[in-house]
């Protein structure tokens, strides 16, 4: 049999659409040990190809082994007893067991040895722990600092053992980040081709399939920039940009450019002792007569985003309603409607144009 075929029957045993010839051929080669190097290279190659397999492997695997066992048991007492020897029957749970083992001695081994491709050349792995969310649900991960780390499904990272005088995270997927304070230890993630510093704040890191990467800050303040590390871990510097509440950068890999832009949601925020964060308490934006001015002003406050005027005669403009309840990018729609102006989002500004609405 050549190792195409005997890999046909691995993924048949998987599917569990071999037939009672087919298993009885599989079982037997499982157990003359000549194929087992390519059992664990087709799981690998499985996890790489199919996007659900990989998410829950280790339950979904497991319990189609154990399904199978069973059909088998149950086949075997249907079926086979009157014509095959127990000896047979008994073969089918060993070469089960031994599938078993060969998956769980693979992802024992991945979990232990992690993903080097995370990790810079000359980087010792030793220094880092490595963690994979292997399931369909988000994945918490607690650090020694008290930092919190929430992976997406898929999403894998390493982070450093020893957090004295620098803490760094690598990262390959999406994940969401609550870093602690700790001004005398500052926050490095590593996610493709952009570094992500923090001294303590709350963010988004998400890698989008057209190959960029994009950072959302949701409270404090963070660097973005290049990643630009050679070999041995040397960072080369590279120009950074400033981030803040509603904030995101998109680093462009294809012209290695990076993106100034806001959420396309942006929310409250609140600024206590210096800190931004998001603001969960009720915020009322009801107006009757009030200026423009003073309104763009108060949305300022609340969202912490700049908004700005093409002549300042559109502060004249008075508007009336209640937008509570609406995303400020409904909220200024409403208020360009009755003050007959427009906006735009400029960089992480927002430009209000027009030759508005004067009303005395």
């Amino acid at each position: 049999m050549h190792e195409q075929e005997f890999k046909i029957l691995v993924d048949g045993y998987l599917k569990d659409t071999l037939s009672p010839e087919q298993l009885e051929a599989f079982f037997s080669l499982v157990l003359s040990g000549e194929y087992d190097y390519l059992l664990s290279e087709s799981f690998v190659s499985g996890l790489h190809q199919n996007r659900d397999l990989r998410a829950g492997i280790p339950h979904d695997v497991s319990d189609t082994i154990i399904r199978n066992i069973m059909s088998s048991e149950n086949f075997a007492k249907n079926t086979i007893v009157r014509s095959v020897p127990v000896k047979r029957f008994s073969r089918y749970l060993v070469a089960a067991s031994i599938l078993l083992i060969l998956i769980s001695s693979y992802f024992l081994k991945s979990l232990i040895i992690g993903d080097s491709n995370l990790l810079p050349n000359g980087v010792a792995k030793s220094a880092y722990h490595y963690k994979d969310n292997l399931t369909k649900n988000p994945l918490k991960v607690v650090l020694d600092d008290g930092s919190q780390i929430t992976l997406q499904p898929l999403a894998k990272l390493y982070y450093s053992v020893k957090q004295i005088h620098k803490r760094e995270v690598f990262l390959e997927g999406d994940a969401f980040f609550v870093v602690t304070k700790n001004k005398e230890a500052p926050f490095f993630v590593y996610s493709g081709a952009i570094v992500t510093k923090v001294l303590g704040t709350s963010f988004n890191i998400t890698n989008p399939s057209n190959g960029n990467t994009e950072v959302l800050v949701k409270s404090g303040r963070v660097q973005v920039y290049e990643n630009k590390i050679k070999d041995k871990g040397v960072l080369i510097n590279s120009q950074a940009v400033i981030l803040q509440p509603n904030h995101k950068a998109i680093f462009h890999a294809e012209n290695k450019s990076i993106e100034l832009t806001l959420a396309e949601k942006p929310e409250l925020i609140k600024n206590t002792n210096g800190y931004t964060s998001i603001d969960s308490s009720a915020v009322e934006f009801v107006y009757v007569r009030a200026r423009l001015k003073d309104v763009l002003k108060e949305l300022e406050h609340h969202y912490g985003i700049e908004i700005i005027v093409s002549n300042d005669d559109l502060y004249k403009c008075y508007f009336t309603g209640d937008i509570t309840e609406q995303d400020l990018y409904t909220k200024l729609k409403m208020i360009c409607l009755t003050t007959n102006t427009n906006y735009e989002v400029n960089g992480t500004k927002i430009l209000i144009t027009g030759s508005g609405l004067h009303m005395k």
